[in-house]
């Protein structure tokens, strides 16, 4: 009886272990997705200053008219939350709502107009 309760606690072990092991390696892979995530905000920050100290120095326009206009664009969506909110969009075939994110019909595939940025507003 004792063989028999030693081999179901063995058998117990190894799926806890190998479940201990498919966490760790999921763990690992979005670590690596958010350093990938980090690595990609790093450098969308460093093109937006870029672009802000160009289009300052080629326009007279100040800090001050740049936070007006993200005050402005913060609340496109009515709320200032300091984030950008997807909007839906009619499907132009099925008039279905979509979100503004996708790039086509999620009911009939029809490709939806998102626009330069991606259906946000």
């Amino acid at each position: 009886m004792d063989l028999i309760w030693d081999i179901y606690l063995q058998g117990q072990v190894n799926n806890a272990s190998s479940a201990a092991n498919e966490a760790n390696q999921k763990a690992n892979n979005q670590a690596m997705h958010i350093r990938q995530l980090e690595q990609s905000i790093d450098r969308l920050l460093l093109i937006n200053m870029a672009m802000w100290d160009l289009i300052k120095s080629r326009t007279g326009l100040m800090e001050s008219d740049l936070l007006r206009q993200m005050q402005i664009v913060d609340l496109r969506d009515g709320v200032a939350d300091g984030r950008v909110t997807p909007t839906t969009t009619p499907c132009p075939k099925c008039n279905r709502p979509n979100s503004s994110r996708q790039k086509q019909c999620l009911y009939c595939g029809q490709p939806l107009h998102t626009g330069p940025f991606g259906g946000v507003r």
